[in-house]
């Protein structure tokens, strides 16, 4: 992997989505293994990547917080990481990185409910989470949901949203 990397590199590009689930294995002759990195997907050149784009708990620290620019170091970050996941080793565990609980917090009630309802009816389709308010950086109802009764936000959930319908 080091040596896959070390070529992106080279050649002024980075994966960007270093992680388990990108790196294929393949058992060689007698104790070899063979290493293949893939899903070049998200690749970039140095020059141009300052955007949040692999998965975040594989993330280096710059790409968490923006605006940085992004070098081939993101991807020696996410390897570590990757081999720390992979062991299981629990000398790197932190409890106060909890990602998913912080994404949870930023859930709105109404969105977890829906989200983690047992009954498939109940949860949100693809589509709705777009115009959902649940998931709108702003906190404001869009356009699209205030004809959606489903979609509507419930006031004691929700702060109320000054919207102005289109006609």
């Amino acid at each position: 992997m080091r040596e896959a990397l070390g070529y992106l590199a080279y050649q002024g590009l980075f994966h960007r989505d270093v992680k388990p689930d990108n790196i294929l294995y393949t058992p060689g002759n007698s104790n070899e293994c063979i290493f293949q990195l893939a899903d070049l997907g998200l690749a970039n050149e140095q020059a141009w990547a300052t955007t949040q784009a692999d998965t975040p708990i594989f993330q280096a620290p710059e790409i968490w917080y923006g605006g940085y620019n992004q070098r081939s170091k993101v991807d020696v970050w996410s390897l570590f990481v990757t081999l720390v996941a992979v062991t299981r080793s629990e000398a790197f565990v932190d409890e106060k990185l909890n990602v998913y609980g912080q994404i949870l917090e930023l859930v709105g009630k109404a969105a977890k409910s829906r989200l983690s309802s047992i009954d498939s009816r109940e949860r949100l389709w693809s589509n709705e989470h777009q115009r959902s308010i649940m998931f709108t950086p702003t906190g404001k109802v869009p356009v699209p949901a205030v004809a959606h009764s489903k979609l509507k936000p419930d006031s004691s959930e929700f702060p109320r949203a000054n919207v102005n319908h289109v006609s």
